[in-house]
């Protein structure tokens, strides 16, 4: 089966798919709806508190209409009765929904309500025409492009009947600890017939992923010889040396640090190890110098990012730090080509290349290291289990060093990553300057801009975070119409970066914001990791209550950087209790590891994981489910036959998680 058997998919929607990363109907179903409209359980309003999302059945009572409000923004508003009570749904900048609700007709309404005194409003909902055919769950999937998430449905209801999947748990061991079919998981998810059903799915995924990650984990580590193959010369003092050279004192866990990662290159196993630590606590200078002394021996040392403007900046600081002492660094990454790649690719052959700096692109058969000896990835979350195999395996024996810039809750930590030592850097550098983190009401936005436009004025920078491109969901707020909004005003102060910008448009933005050349950066959370701009000052985080509490601190570690003090705004319209708990504690609290075991106890280990799927939030995990998941890893290691599949997989596997999607 392919896509063109599926009706209403012609070349140019495969193509909006294929650009999606959607390339046959076996990734078309892991493309999982955003969320959901429960038919069976209608809210009761009354009982509802503001910032709920609810499903309601209503009667449009008028004639919808556009309103032009200003020449850049329409609204469309219309009154609906339910139970009695007058409902308002309204859409900006979406005229077609005036043609697209009739009156006297029921819909479905789905989304976020406002409450007032005798009325209640419900902005940018979802709509579903009322047949009386519904299912008793519809689920509700995020468009590609001008492909509907209708006919996304649709499309994923044909291909859950062309493909079949096979998951690395055997059978007989999903049963003994009471795991699900994974094809009915996959069912449950598309076409639930009960709310339950979705979370019986989406918990057989998430312990499918989750043992297949830790027995992948266990299989790498129990193949790879522990004993040193790669040797270091003592160059202690030199390390002293240059460290004593650097423009600021490292702290006392910075040295630390350096000093358990020197002690485990001179012991009788290779190094294998996490280190981690707070935003801002300095772990790249620590990689930097374990860099330097595996060169300084003659060898040649690799950092990994997952994002090239990550990789890009680690090289620029590379370049400052390494080029002094006589050490040569190269780059590469998929928007290095022709000659400059041929160029690269020779010399890290060649040894020429100390120290090699990029992202996936490392992981291609053509780049051979002449004499490697140590791998450092960045974000180790967001490689995949095959990708970290595939870069160690460049040179056996290599010592190895996962970095995580996110405080990973100890629970997870131990759980997934036992196998390796834990080096954490628990302290921040003196200097650092204060953060002041602030929310800020709807009615004091316009104020917040003023002192964004202050600030760029006398030469200060800001970064504007948004959690999506465009406005494709239910709320007003994205990338582009904020940046639409405040172009005229800021002009070439203004830029906007996004993931799905060209690498080169967005590289050159990021460039343009490091030399101070724009000075309000609006973005989505591409600007998350990494990104180092001392002169950033503030930032603001629309619709916070999208983000964890990790990623929010993340987001916030963006700025005071320098020596400014500095400020983080957070927006959210959500009334929600519970949202507003959790933003209070970001607000109040400025540990991260604190934060991260509070992310954790509210949200799972998503975040952690990097668990986020097509069209989809993330796979549900809980202590509960990691300790499950650590059991059934202990079964499948005693299953010889199950074993091979997953350590064949390991190079192999595109789904990494399912041992195959065939088509019938």
């Amino acid at each position: 089966m392919n896509f063109s058997e599926i009706k209403g998919f012609g070349e140019k929607r495969i193509q909006l798919l294929e650009s999606a990363g959607i390339h046959s109907p076996a990734d078309l179903i892991t493309y999982f709806p955003v969320r959901y409209v429960d038919t069976k359980h209608l809210s009761n309003l009354a009982t509802c508190n503001e910032g709920d999302r609810v499903v309601i059945l209503a009667c449009t009572q008028d004639t919808p209409k556009v309103a032009r409000i200003k020449k850049s923004l329409s609204l469309v508003k219309v009154k609906f009765t339910y139970d009695n009570k007058t409902v308002w749904c309204s859409w900006f900048n979406q005229p077609f929904m005036a043609k697209n609700i009739v009156p006297q007709r029921y819909y479905y309404i789905s989304g976020k309500l406002k409450k007032f005194k005798s009325t209640y409003e419900i902005v940018t909902p979802q709509l579903l025409a009322f047949t009386g055919e519904e299912p008793p769950v519809i689920p509700v999937y995020k468009p590609i492009g001008k492909i509907s998430g209708k006919l996304i449905g649709e499309a994923i209801k044909s291909a859950l009947k062309a493909v079949k999947v096979q998951g690395y748990i055997p059978r007989d061991i999903a049963i003994k600890h009471g795991v699900g079919d994974i094809n009915e998981a996959f069912r449950n998810i598309h076409f639930p017939q009960d709310i339950q059903d979705v979370y019986s799915g989406q918990r057989v995924l998430a312990i499918e992923r989750l043992s297949y990650m830790l027995t992948a984990f266990s299989i790498i580590k129990a193949r790879e010889k522990n004993e040193r193959e790669v040797f270091y010369d003592n160059n202690v003092s030199k390390l002293k040396e240059v460290a004593n050279s650097l423009p600021y004192e490292l702290t006392d866990a910075q040295k630390k640090s350096v000093n358990a990662l020197i002690k485990g290159f001179h012991s009788k196993d290779r190094v294998n190890c996490l280190l981690e630590g707070d935003v801002g606590c300095g772990k790249t200078i620590v990689a930097f110098l374990a860099m330097y002394y595996a060169t300084v021996s003659g060898h040649q040392a690799v950092l990994m990012a997952p994002t090239e403007i990550l990789a890009r900046q680690h090289f620029s600081k590379a370049i400052e730090f390494f080029t002094p002492l006589g050490i040569t660094c190269e780059f590469l990454s998929s928007s290095v080509t022709g000659k400059e790649r041929a160029r690269v690719i020779s010399n890290i052959k060649s040894g020429q290349a100390n120290c090699v700096f990029g992202t996936h692109a490392l992981l291609s058969d053509e780049v051979e290291f002449a004499d490697l000896s140590l791998v450092i990835t960045d974000e180790q979350h967001r490689f995949g289990v095959a990708q970290r195999a595939n870069l160690e395996n460049k040179t056996r024996g290599v010592d190895s060093i996962v970095m995580s810039a996110t405080p990973i809750p100890r629970t997870l930590a131990l759980s997934l990553y036992g196998e390796l030592d834990r080096i954490v850097i628990d302290e921040l550098p003196l200097k650092k300057a204060q953060i002041i983190t602030r929310f800020v009401p709807k009615e004091k936005e316009t104020g917040m801009w003023d002192y964004v436009y202050e600030r760029a004025q006398k030469g200060e920078q800001a970064y504007v975070v948004v959690p999506r491109i465009s406005d494709d969901e239910d709320e007003i707020n994205s990338a582009e119409s904020v940046f639409d909004s405040h172009k005229k005003r800021f002009g070439d102060m203004l830029q906007i970066l996004h993931g799905k910008q060209k690498e080169s448009v967005k590289n050159a933005t990021m460039t343009a914001f490091s030399k101070g050349e724009v000075r309000v950066l609006v973005a989505t959370t591409v600007v998350e990791v990494g990104i180092d701009v001392p002169n950033a000052t503030t930032m603001i985080i629309y619709d916070s209550d999208r983000f964890g509490l990790s990623q929010l601190h993340q987001l916030r570690g963006r700025v005071g950087r320098g020596e400014k003090t500095s400020h983080c705004f957070v927006l959210s319209n959500s009334e929600n209790e519970e949202t507003r708990k959790r933003l209070e504690s970001f607000i109040s609290c400025s540990d991260g590891f604190a934060l991260a075991e509070e992310d954790f106890k509210m949200r799972g280990a998503g975040d952690f994981l990097g668990y986020s799927q097509h069209g989809a939030g993330q796979f549900p995990s809980d202590t509960d489910m990691i300790n499950l998941a650590k059991s059934i890893k202990e079964s499948i290691l005693q299953d010889s036959s199950a074993t091979q599949r997953i350590e064949k997989s390991i190079t192999t596997s595109k789904y990494e998680y399912f041992n195959g999607i065939t088509l019938n």
